[in-house]
């Protein structure tokens, strides 16, 4: 049985950190007091108090707080730079040949017991005397669930609440104009440019969906601000500004960076499963159960971004940079917005095959129950690349519906990616069977 595991520094950074790309940025450049006031944020008996300089996100404040309220979760934020800073002044006094290398040390944000679900494999660390020393090496950390450390966390701000003039009140002045970025429906694929952004459009966030923090969920926030003024009755001017590149820098109020839209990566937590997909997957443990004794195994695959609900796995639908569609998108009542999962079981009917995939889309609360689960297949009955998939997912979106050979596509591209897929896979529609019938226990016996 193997004993170790190893997880390389950049991992842990990544994962306890890296929520997103300004914050590993912040981090590694010692510039975290850019999002928040350190003199100003305190402790109120067990409640973290933020005293924040610029809008952050849940992840974000929860990495900060965390910070506030712990000082190992202290020591870990801010021991990244401290390590490189000492070093680069250390190598500054020797010779080339005597000069350390820059690497991140980083370690766990507490000191307690946790238990770590990784993606990694095993590998041999040492021989000794014919004996193999093993362990697992993590590629990549998925969940970690230690005891938070606070169940509050207030974010307090010198930005007061944007409160509209009533009628007849005193309003405050005109209203500045407000610049939006013009995304064109043709410029899905702009690419991502070493240039500086245009400081005057908001910055578009590309969301990576996952769970990585047990009880993240049970985390309340709350905003303290002062009372606003009033604004002016007199609505501000909008102001369209085409998009020409994507970038990941900063803002700046430069000729050279006029319609360059800045691109931010941030990890938006997502714990709940939609209700139909709870469903499926007790769909999904009844087949199991029924087709063990012929060997059959049923897994889950999983993706880029994917949360775990037992020993399954829930994705998401993909969301194109620049694209305006809008249907992977759900929108719940007092939870906000968050990506439309999916579920996609590969089922083995042997060792080595034969394959074949059942699919099944969250349905949002208001849309009428008339998609189905799709059997996916390849005409061998192979194993189904990612790549596949993944297109199958694409072409789902632009369809807002499972797609099918025989559709009708607006765009020529689209049409032959269509082909192109249909040439890899068959799909076929199942329709889902009412609850009250009698027809789903002889599914299996067929």
């Amino acid at each position: 049985m193997v004993q170790l595991l190893v997880v390389p520094a950049v991992e842990l950074l990544r994962f306890y950190v890296g929520v997103s790309s300004r914050f590993l940025t912040g981090t590694l450049s010692g510039r975290l007091d850019k999002y928040v006031d350190w003199n100003r944020s305190k402790m109120e008996k067990t409640w973290p108090v933020l005293q924040v300089k610029t809008r952050l996100n849940r992840a974000e404040a929860f990495v900060l707080g965390r910070a506030v309220a712990s000082s190992a979760a202290w020591e870990a934020l801010f021991s990244v730079r401290q390590h490189l800073a000492s070093v680069h002044a250390n190598n500054q006094l020797r010779s080339m040949e005597q000069q350390a290398p820059l690497v991140i040390h980083a370690g766990f944000p507490f000191n307690d017991d946790t238990t770590l679900t990784v993606y990694g494999k095993r590998t041999c660390l040492y021989r000794l005397n014919c004996q193999k020393e093993w362990a697992i090496f993590a590629m990549a950390v998925a969940e970690c669930k230690p005891p938070l450390e606070m169940s509050n966390l207030i974010l307090e701000s010198d930005e007061p609440w944007a409160v509209e003039a009533m009628t007849g009140g005193a309003p405050r002045g005109v209203r500045p104009p407000h610049f939006n970025p013009l995304l064109l429906d043709d410029e899905e694929d702009l690419l991502v440019d070493d240039v500086p952004a245009d400081g005057r459009l908001p910055r578009l966030a590309v969301l990576q969906h996952g769970s990585p923090f047990s009880g993240f969920k049970q985390l309340t926030f709350h905003q303290r601000r002062p009372e606003a003024p009033l604004r002016a009755n007199e609505p501000d001017g909008h102001i369209d500004v085409p998009v020409s590149t994507l970038t990941m820098n900063e803002g700046q109020q430069t000729e050279e960076a006029k319609g360059n839209l800045g691109v931010s990566d941030f990890l938006n937590h997502t714990e709940d499963v939609g209700r139909n997909l709870e469903r499926f997957l007790d769909v999904l443990e009844y087949l199991q159960r029924r087709t063990s004794s012929r060997g059959w195994v049923i897994e889950t695959r999983i993706r880029d971004e994917s949360i775990r609900s037992g020993q399954h796995w829930i994705t998401f639908f993909p969301d194109p940079i620049g694209s305006r569609t809008r249907w992977h998108w759900i929108d719940e009542a007092n939870a906000g917005r968050r990506r439309r999962q999916l579920i996609c079981a590969e089922i083995k009917l042997g060792q080595d095959g034969p394959f074949f995939y059942l699919m099944e889309m969250e349905l949002g609360p208001t849309e009428p129950k008339r998609q189905c689960t799709l059997l996916v297949y390849t005409p061998d009955f192979q194993w189904m690349d990612d790549e596949v998939q993944d297109e199958l997912l694409q072409l789902t979106v632009l369809r807002r519906r499972w797609p099918d050979i025989e559709n009708k596509w607006k765009k020529d591209d689209e049409y032959w990616r269509a082909q192109d897929l249909f040439s890899k896979i068959k799909v076929d529609r199942v329709q889902h069977p009412n609850s009250k019938s009698k027809r789903r226990r002889k599914l299996l016996g067929r």
